[in-house]
């Protein structure tokens, strides 16, 4: 083997000293830039960092009060089951009283078959809405980790309530104009005054229970960009 010159050597060690001199440049030029960020940082005056600390407090995000939220649940939880216990009492009512008039036959044919059919959709709407509310119960509990997710929960029943109701109510409208109709071309008394008010009536509950289903759904999307966060 050939011994190597001293040329030889100085090109074999050239590229290693350029390296690092590269390298010493490079921390060189962070240094120094880190040094001019130091300088304008201490060169801030008081007001500029008083409007910096009040630019960032200022900035958006999202509060929520989970005890209070908890609490609206709870109070609706409440009321869903009242409503649910009024509607069992009163479908119970109805399908008795068909069955009484069928025994009796102290009821007109008219009567009969109203009280047959509403009982019957009574019996359906009350099934369903046992349901919607038994799901949205078996999730709930009273962890403030899952306030939001049981909340969630609870307005989505609402809103499948509120769909519910305005369903059942289209049916009692038809059942309704179908009985005072059948009833006045049997009697001679003008009942157009109760046909109007009834109409009027159920147009009213459906008018409500559409704001309230309005109001559930804008809820509810805000509780679910909230869980997302």
């Amino acid at each position: 083997m050939m011994p190597c010159s001293l040329s030889d050597k100085q090109d074999v060690t050239r590229p290693a000293r350029q390296s690092t001199e590269q390298q010493v440049t490079s921390l060189q030029n962070k240094e120094t830039e880190t040094l001019a960020l130091d300088d304008q940082t201490v060169g801030l005056s008081e007001d500029d960092w008083l409007t910096m600390s009040e630019d960032w407090q200022s900035q958006p995000f999202t509060k929520i009060d989970i005890q209070r939220l908890s609490k609206q649940t709870q109070r609706r939880t409440l009321w869903a089951k009242v409503c649910l216990t009024l509607n069992t009492v009163v479908t119970l009512a109805i399908i008795m009283l068909f069955i009484y008039g069928l025994r009796q036959g102290d009821f007109s044919q008219t009567v009969n078959i109203y009280l047959g059919i509403g009982s019957m959709l009574s019996l359906i709407f009350t099934g369903y809405e046992f349901k919607i509310r038994l799901k949205a119960w078996q999730a709930c509990c009273d962890s403030p980790d899952k306030a939001v997710q049981h909340a969630m929960t609870g307005i989505e029943s609402s809103i499948n309530y509120c769909r519910l109701t305005k369903l059942s109510m289209v049916a009692l409208l038809m059942l309704l104009n179908w009985f005072f109709y059948a009833v006045s071309s049997q009697s001679e008394k003008n009942i157009w005054s109760v046909l109007i008010f009834v109409n009027g009536f159920i147009l009213i509950v459906c008018i409500f229970t559409d704001i309230i289903q309005r109001k559930r759904k804008a809820e509810y999307q805000r509780l679910k960009i909230i869980s997302k966060e």
